[in-house]
């Protein structure tokens, strides 16, 4: 913990060296983004059978539901180098309780901060990367864990030419996901050029006494990723080190296919029966909690989904496409697969869990759309983690979405001033 410490200092200590690079003037640039979204799975069904419902209990999601967000962002931008989003995200969930119920109403602040920047020192040219605050669905060079989740954390990284030094800290996944990981502290280094990465790390958990027996343990990864025009090949090898149980392995490869019309994935996932001991709050009850619905719209998997099989070697295929055809000028349709097949090794079970949405897309104006649909996916909150239940019925489905980027944008610069 000693060497984390010394290591975490000296990365603040050069952050704030290369932060402090002179230049004659400081180039501000301001601006606001909008969005706005409604989503309603009107009830219209006595049968609410659902594909995964043996699993979980129901117990609020947008079935007879109408939920609408808001997100709006205050953007700063230092010298294109340095960029703040200071946002609000704002719920609204009406139709449960009526329209002024504190109940229905959630107000979430958040912040996210980026900085990249190249400064010589000590005769060297260093270039530092940083992303801290709340950071939704973040790319931290993880597949098996930290991935299509929210957090908040620090992830920078100091390096020259292709090889970068890392340090990655996440905090609590034990209360606001059902993960019992107080905290996460990640020393990595990597090797990358335009097209690929090669990436080590060792990972220092530290665990929650609800479901590990130690309070502490590691994790040793290597991840690789290449990319081929449209396509990206991601794989990852994990070891567990545990002293009560052992070494304990997991495996990830994902191939992303993305192009303007078609973004589709192909994702293997296996975790050892030990690698996910512990790793499950199951004190923690979601119906209680805020299910925002922008994380409606992520795909399903996710570390929770394998983690909440406890004591069992698993292996996910995670199956995901989504397509958009333009029909007339201002009618879309935009349809959603996203197939996740589980095989527990241990219990010799497999489960299949088919999520689908069919929709129209009316395009009102060009940052307006009104949709209209089929889908099979509903929000689920009555566990320790943000999932879905998916009903054995297609139901109808209607909606909106308002986004609206760089509002009121603007320019200032200062000329900085000289002490003599």
């Amino acid at each position: 913990m000693l060497f984390i410490r010394l290591f975490l200092f000296s990365f603040l200590f050069l952050a704030l060296v290369v932060s402090a690079d002179s230049q004659d003037s400081t180039r501000v640039v301001t601006s606001f983004d909008v969005d706005l979204v409604g989503k309603h799975v009107p009830l219209i069904y006595s049968n609410r059978d659902c594909v995964n419902c043996d699993r979980f209990v129901e117990n609020s999601n947008p079935i007879n539901h109408f939920a609408v967000y808001n997100k709006l962002n205050l953007n700063l931008e230092f010298n294109q180098k340095h960029r703040f989003k200071l946002g609000v995200l704002g719920e609204q969930r009406g139709f449960s309780f009526g329209n002024a119920n504190r109940n229905t109403l959630i107000v979430i602040p958040w912040i996210h901060i980026e900085s990249r920047d190249t400064v010589t020192l000590f005769g060297h040219r260093v270039q530092h990367e940083l992303v801290a605050g709340d950071l939704w669905q973040e790319d931290v060079d993880d597949i098996l864990r930290f991935y299509n989740i929210d957090y908040q954390g620090v992830y920078t990284k100091l390096g020259m030419d292709n090889w970068r030094l890392g340090f990655f800290v996440i905090s609590d996944l034990s209360q606001g996901i059902g993960l019992e990981l107080g905290e996460l502290h990640r020393l990595s280094f990597e090797s990358r050029n335009a097209d690929s990465k090669v990436f080590v790390a060792l990972g220092h958990n530290l665990l929650s006494f609800g479901g590990h027996s130690r309070r502490r343990d590691f994790n040793v990864t290597l991840l690789g990723k290449k990319k081929f025009s449209s396509v990206e090949m991601s794989f990852q090898s994990d070891w567990r080190l545990n002293a009560d149980l052992g070494l304990s392995p997991a495996l990830a490869l994902v191939m992303d296919h993305v192009t303007p019309k078609l973004k589709a994935r192909v994702a293997l996932r296996y975790y050892g029966a030990a690698y996910n001991n512990g790793y499950e709050n199951d004190r923690l009850v979601y119906g209680s909690r805020l299910y925002p619905l922008k994380n409606y719209y992520r795909n399903i998997s996710q570390w929770a989904l394998y983690s909440d099989r406890q004591g069992s070697a698993v292996l996910g295929l995670e199956l995901t496409g989504q397509r958009t055809a333009q029909l007339t000028e201002k009618i879309n349709f935009h349809g959603l697969v996203d197939m996740n097949v589980i095989y527990d090794f241990t219990n010799n079970n497999l489960e299949l869990l088919p999520a689908y949405e069919f929709t129209f897309h009316f395009h009102s104006l060009d940052n307006l759309l009104f949709e209209a649909g089929v889908t099979n996916k509903h929000m689920r909150l009555a566990n320790h983690f943000q999932t879905s239940a998916l009903s054995v019925l297609p139901y109808f489905t209607y909606g909106f979405k308002l986004s609206m980027a760089s509002l009121r944008k603007s320019t200032l610069t200062r000329k900085s001033i000289s002490h003599g």
